[in-house]
């Protein structure tokens, strides 16, 4: 006897063999692309947080002395909060540019912490008359600790405050802390300001 086609039974077999092998496809594609994605996503968080590393190493490293008398030019302050978290704050005048515009501003780095939401971020205020709102640098961080580096009596000395109208820090070292924050900001960032010793 001779067939001349396929039967029934055979053609319900590759149809559910093609559909199996399809949803097969169709999950690998899925999950390589939401792979891609969060990879995607990682990426631009690093080349963020890249970006305002060197963001704040050029405002440090642009910092100058103007010999104010209306307060210090730079001053920078140290802390701890309750739980314990380093809490510095550094305010200076600096030549680099930024978000707030371009040329000499006058900017303070500080963790704002918001209990009530429960959130926390390091930001760069300017200040201005008219109380321009903090650019929020890095979410989640927890944590802002600084170290100056200067000269005493011919022997050089970190410390964690300095203020100044007359001289920079020959060197300061920031870090920052938070659990959520790229490891590119985990890593100490030090800085020699252009105008200091």
């Amino acid at each position: 006897m001779s067939r001349r086609g396929f039967a029934l039974l055979e053609v319900v077999v590759a149809v559910a063999v093609a559909g199996v092998v399809a949803l097969l496809v169709h999950q690998g594609l899925r999950t390589v692309f939401e792979v891609e994605d969060r990879a995607a996503g990682v990426r631009a968080e690093a080349a963020r947080a890249a970006a305002v590393r060197r963001q704040v190493v050029a405002w440090l490293g642009a910092a100058v002395v103007e010999g104010s008398l209306e307060g210090w030019d730079f001053e920078g302050t140290s802390g701890v909060t309750a739980e314990g978290a380093p809490d510095a704050v550094v305010s200076f005048v600096t030549l680099a540019p930024g978000p707030f515009r371009p040329g000499r501003a006058r900017l303070t780095l500080h963790v704002a912490r918001e209990p009530a939401a429960g959130t926390s971020a390091l930001v760069a205020e300017r200040d201005t008359a008219w109380g321009a709102a903090p650019e929020v640098l890095v979410p989640g961080v927890t944590g802002l600790a600084v170290r100056y580096l200067h000269t005493v009596d011919g022997e050089r000395a970190w410390t964690d405050t300095w203020r100044s109208s007359a001289q920079l820090p020959e060197a300061i070292e920031l870090r920052i802390f938070g659990d959520s924050i790229p490891p590119v900001l985990r890593l100490p960032v030090f800085v020699v300001p252009r105008s200091g010793a």
